[in-house]
């Protein structure tokens, strides 16, 4: 995980920990499957630029940030994982996911859930 500054609650998500999330994100909803066309099929499947895709993708890292800073204090930080593949790349996925299956990001309650699922699996005790 790139710690630039501690997770706290209430504190926003710091720019350079969003530029280096934001760079995993696109990762896993555009380069992490072996299909050649998966860029323009996922683009053709959103209906919009990438430009537009990648913003309202990455509008739901502060969501991952927030809950990150309410349970860092309460998990062990001394973890063997890689936080942006096992957690970024993998919601990125899920997002490619719903795209191509319904042409659009899910709403905040559905990533939210999502994005607990995912911490909850990498701070597994």
């Amino acid at each position: 995980m790139v710690i630039i500054e501690t997770p706290q609650k209430g504190s926003s998500l710091p720019v350079a920990v969003a530029a280096v999330w934001g760079a995993f994100l696109y990762e896993g909803i555009f380069a992490i499957q072996s299909d050649p066309k998966t860029f323009d099929t996922v683009l053709t499947h959103w209906n919009q630029g990438c430009l537009e895709l990648v913003m309202a993708a990455c509008s739901y890292l502060p969501l991952v940030w927030d809950e990150v800073a309410n349970i860092w204090d309460h998990v062990d930080t001394d973890f063997a994982g890689v936080f942006e593949y096992e957690v970024i790349v993998a919601f990125g996925i899920w997002l490619q996911h719903a795209v191509l299956h319904t042409g659009h990001l899910p709403d905040q309650a559905c990533a939210q859930a999502h994005i607990s699922y995912l911490l909850q699996k990498f701070f597994k005790p």
